[in-house]
């Protein structure tokens, strides 16, 4: 992967490559920061919370590209966002 995205590189002026090179550093390590918490919390608690946890961020993804991104949502998504969301509820009043 890292050959395909070099040669993505070399079509990037040069004084934009610094704010790329930065927003690539910064998106790595709050993905890292982000799986840590997951481990972390899977360590501390039941991993099923956790699973459900994280399988809701599929959910803000979706609503910030809505909100944000102006990204069309249809109904199935929005189904599929909805059980999403209904399984956290479920999961969460089942303790």
């Amino acid at each position: 992967m890292p050959v395909f995205q070099a040669r993505r590189l070399v079509a990037v002026p040069r004084g934009e490559r610094r704010a790329l090179y930065a927003r690539g550093f910064v998106g790595a390590i709050v993905a890292f920061l982000s799986f840590g918490a997951i481990l972390m919390a899977t360590r501390i608690d039941k991993v099923g919370q956790a699973a459900v946890i994280r399988e809701t961020s599929t959910v803000f993804a979706a609503l910030i590209g809505r909100l944000m991104l102006g990204e069309r949502v249809g109904p199935a998504r929005l189904a599929l966002m909805g059980l999403i969301a209904a399984g956290a509820v479920i999961v969460e009043f089942a303790r």
